[in-house]
């Protein structure tokens, strides 16, 4: 791996991770389009390491809170629990989506959907809760939603936001939750990445993998900012218009 293929996937795995289009769906279709194949378990950590790093730069004040806030902790437990059951019972049928380029562009479109659907139905009225006022059903509920986001062209941000949404929270607080969940899940897949790494030596020299953990976290901690500043004066329906299309793009190269 060369350096500027470092740059473009971590720019990928950053960018994507947080915005609500699908980082698994963009790397499937990268793969399948472009040709770019992942070179290694060891990058693939540095990536996922560079996008938790900057959810815990971004967050570090409600993170060291944690420590006196119980609560939201147990919250994010609570919410990580759906995915972890269903990542475990449904692995093999997940793995196999993964090189399935027609299920990702039919997922893509269901993204837009889901965007669609929670900024036309949601409330959003005075009485929207904030983070403190998020209950353990909301959490429950929202983790429901990063469950079914564990298919490749699902958002897990995009999927998360719009079930928190309905949920009657707040925007804000809404995309907050969202980024704080994606940490239990961004450090268990990497840690899933580091048993299958096993004790065998990374081929590749580290400055690539340096590049792309720093890309990563630079473009992660971008894409936090930028989504936030969207859904606090804009609709989360300009990112239903990229994944529809993305999703019909997608499909008809195929059929070609």
């Amino acid at each position: 791996m060369d350096i500027w293929q470092a740059i473009i996937l971590g720019l990928l795995q950053g960018l994507t991770e947080f915005l609500p289009v699908s980082s698994s769906g963009h790397l499937v279709i990268v793969q399948d389009f472009l040709g770019v194949i992942r070179t290694g378990v060891t990058f693939d950590i540095a990536v996922h390491l560079g996008t938790a790093l900057a959810v815990a730069y971004y967050f570090r004040d409600q993170l060291w809170g944690m420590a006196r806030n119980f609560r939201l902790l147990a919250l994010l437990v609570v919410a990580s629990i759906p995915a972890a059951v269903f990542g475990l019972a449904f692995q093999d049928f997940l793995e196999g989506l993964f090189s399935q380029v027609v299920a990702v562009g039919f997922a893509l479109l269901v993204t837009g959907t889901i965007l669609w659907l929670a900024e036309t139905y949601s409330r959003q009225d005075k009485a929207a809760k904030n983070m403190e006022q998020i209950s353990y059903k909301d959490a429950l509920i929202i983790g429901l939603g990063q469950a079914v986001a564990i298919i490749p062209g699902i958002s897990r941000s995009g999927s998360t936001i719009a079930t928190a949404l309905l949920r009657n929270v707040n925007r804000e607080s809404a995309a907050e939750f969202s980024f704080l969940m994606s940490l239990p899940v961004i450090l268990g897949a990497a840690f899933l990445e580091l048993i299958d790494l096993g004790s065998t030596a990374s081929s590749l020299p580290v400055v690539p993998i340096l590049v792309g953990l720093g890309t990563a976290f630079f473009s992660g901690l971008a894409a936090i900012y930028f989504l936030l500043t969207i859904i606090r004066r804009h609709s989360l329906k300009i990112f239903s218009y990229y994944t529809w299309s993305l999703g019909v793009v997608v499909l008809l190269w195929n059929l070609i």
